[in-house]
């Protein structure tokens, strides 16, 4: 199934979020998918033949004590996801590695990661993804990374360049760029790019990372595996499992 693309509204990494018209469903704070709840929603191998399919156990989102702080604090949304530590943080989340498989049923070092992540209504969710638009406008010209090993005296990791791309018209709103790490000098660090598909739906989000963890040539996340893990959140939202366990 092929996904469209768009290169106005909400669709795209440049537009800005409207939050209208998530307003009536969003009035009354929602019971966040716990997250076993958030588990049952994330890719299997089943979904995806043809792919190796695997990830962390479900759990609860805590503070593991790292830090992904840019040296440009409007790019923060865009370092934090590094980590997967969204803004504002969520309730739950999943994450899965998803890798395509060549004839021989190998690996082919391509790696199309989504990370699922539950808020208590559209609104949070909304929120997230708003800044995360609002970060890839204002650091095109790239950033620098400060974790804990560049603050004792590591040399930061640096990402010359964010680059919004075209996003499919999905869920209730979507945007898509590429970050370019490094500098690709002979002495230097080698350059790899990244490109991160994001898509609301509903109180979830789920972030889809598309890189090779050996070449430099960007790759985008492909309409088989966002359609995979798109049609199982379609019009997901906690009532879903009101009576089912946690």
């Amino acid at each position: 199934m092929a996904l469209s693309t768009g290169c106005g509204g909400s669709g795209t990494a440049g537009g800005r979020v409207d939050d209208r018209a998530d307003a009536g469903r969003s009035a009354k704070p929602q019971q966040a998918l716990s997250p076993r709840q958030l588990d049952r929603l994330a890719l299997t191998p089943a979904d995806l033949p043809g792919h190796q399919v695997y990830g962390n156990p479900a759990g609860r989102v805590t503070d593991t004590g790292a830090r992904h702080d840019a040296d440009r604090r409007a790019c923060d949304p865009i370092a934090g996801l590094l980590v997967n530590g969204l803004q504002p943080a969520p309730e739950a989340l999943v994450a899965r590695e998803v890798s395509p498989l060549d004839a021989s049923g190998e690996v082919t070092g391509v790696s199309y990661d989504p990370t699922l992540s539950a808020y208590g209504g559209g609104r949070a969710a909304g929120r997230t993804v708003a800044r995360l638009r609002t970060a890839v406008d204002d650091c095109r010209d790239g950033f620098a990374v400060k974790d804990q090993e560049s603050a004792e005296g590591g040399t930061p990791e640096e990402y010359p360049q964010v680059r919004p791309l075209p996003a499919p018209k999905v869920g209730d709103e979507a945007l898509v760029f590429r970050l370019t790490k490094g500098d690709g000098a002979p002495d230097g660090v080698p350059l790899r790019r990244e490109t991160y598909t994001v898509v609301r739906e509903g109180p979830l989000v789920v972030v889809f990372r598309a890189w090779h963890y050996a070449e430099e040539r960007a790759y985008s996340t492909p309409d088989d595996v966002l359609h995979a893990q798109l049609a199982k959140l379609a019009g997901v939202g906690a009532a879903r499992f009101d009576k089912e366990p946690g």
